[in-house]
């Protein structure tokens, strides 16, 4: 197995099929807004919030992937904003992470292995190192979701 493989496979795994653990495509599956809106007690996250919060993330690593420069704490400051809509919000915010998620896996595709070892960005790491991590931080988002549908007798 090639580095590209094995961070194909993992990107795979972590968000879209199952393996030993659930993916974050599965763990948010047939979910409906209210489900998503609950919140666990005050001050918790919402399953919500938490599919924002994994998209905005993404959308930081192609920002940067893409050579563009934003500034983490702004970037962070923008994070785990408040969620909530109708169905139609939810479903929206569903494909925006589909999305953001799809356009990763398409770029490694696309990439020549070699480009997995260099630096990325400013991290001080390869790029697979990144992409891994990415993987690992959706898998991480999908274990609390598990949890959040449990507590809500899912």
């Amino acid at each position: 197995m090639t580095l590209k493989e094995l961070v194909q496979q993992h990107l795979a795994q972590t968000f879209e099929r199952e393996s030993w653990q659930v993916s974050l495509s599965m763990a948010v599956d047939g979910l409906n807004a209210l489900q998503a809106g609950w919140r666990a007690g005050e001050g918790r996250h919402t399953i919500w919030q938490t599919v924002r919060h994994v998209t905005h993330w993404k959308r930081y690593l192609l920002e940067l992937w893409d050579g563009r420069r934003p500034d983490p704490r702004e970037w962070g400051a923008r994070d785990w904003a408040a969620a909530e809509g109708d169905e139609a919000a939810w479903q929206k915010d569903l494909r925006e992470l589909k999305a953001v998620s799809q356009e990763i896996v398409l770029r490694v595709a696309e990439l020549d292995v070699r480009a997995l070892g260099e630096p990325f960005a400013d991290w001080g790491q390869p790029l697979a190192e990144a992409l891994v991590n990415m993987g690992t931080h959706d898998v991480y988002h999908a274990g609390q979701i598990r949890l959040l549908r449990a507590l809500q007798g899912e």
